[in-house]
């Protein structure tokens, strides 16, 4: 009766695991951060672990583990929750919403700061050129924020290489990096044939996004050619 009850066991301990691997083979393609998937992943490992703690030959240490354990997950969510209050919490005490998220883009000048400490890192070498777009799209940051001054002399040549740059790292988190790579090189009116192809490459990294085709939902951004201009250029 033993045997076959720790075999049972043993079976559901192998369903729990293949189940967890599967999640975090669907997060991955879906992008969840990497974090997330090594919780998923642990999580049949660190429960099978808690169990023989208060049951095996180390159970005269149970009580102090318990501690631990409960001491280790209240940690953990206050980390998560640092600086943030939650919406019941503030709803109950009438409390006035707060003034919004910080510009960390064109108020404190976010990206620079990481660009001086991890020049070579793709998140940040994307959120510098995202930086660059957004000063060079709105002339009128020149006047309303002084970070865009550095950006004077920059054109979409120069954020497209910033794009590649990160791109090369091959950074398979980042939605946004493909996303908006496609749109640099539609802005930029590249051959079709490298639109394309950054397209198929965001489609293939995240095939769940619900994002339009950046094809599609930058096709207004192009500039404007005659037809005898586009296939002179193709050829």
């Amino acid at each position: 009766m033993t045997g076959s009850r720790s075999a049972t066991m043993r079976m559901l301990r192998r369903l729990a695991l293949g189940g967890c691997v599967m999640v975090s083979a669907y997060g991955y393609i879906s992008g969840w951060p990497a974090w997330l998937l090594v919780v998923i992943l642990l999580l049949i490992p660190f429960l099978s672990f808690s169990v023989w703690m208060f049951t095996g030959r180390l159970r005269r240490y149970r009580f102090l583990f318990g501690i631990y354990l409960v001491a280790g997950f209240v940690g953990s969510y206050e980390a998560w929750q640092y600086q943030r209050i939650p919406e019941s919490l503030t709803s109950s005490l009438d409390m006035n919403s707060g003034p919004g998220e910080p510009d960390l883009f064109l108020e404190h000048d976010l990206p620079s700061v990481l660009y001086e400490l991890y020049p070579e890192r793709s998140e940040v070498l994307f959120i510098r050129a995202f930086q660059m777009k957004l000063c060079q799209e709105d002339r009128r940051a020149w006047q309303q924020n002084s970070v865009c001054e550095q950006f004077h002399d920059t054109d979409l040549s120069t954020i497209r290489e910033y794009f590649e740059r990160a791109l090369r790292n091959k950074s398979k988190t980042d939605e946004n990096l493909y996303f908006h790579y496609v749109e640099i090189l539609m802005r930029l009116d590249a051959p079709q044939s490298e639109i394309d192809a950054a397209a198929r490459e965001w489609k293939r990294l995240f095939p769940l996004s619900e994002r339009p085709d950046p094809r599609t939902a930058f096709a207004n951004l192009r500039p404007d050619k005659t037809s005898a201009e586009r296939v002179e250029q193709r050829n």
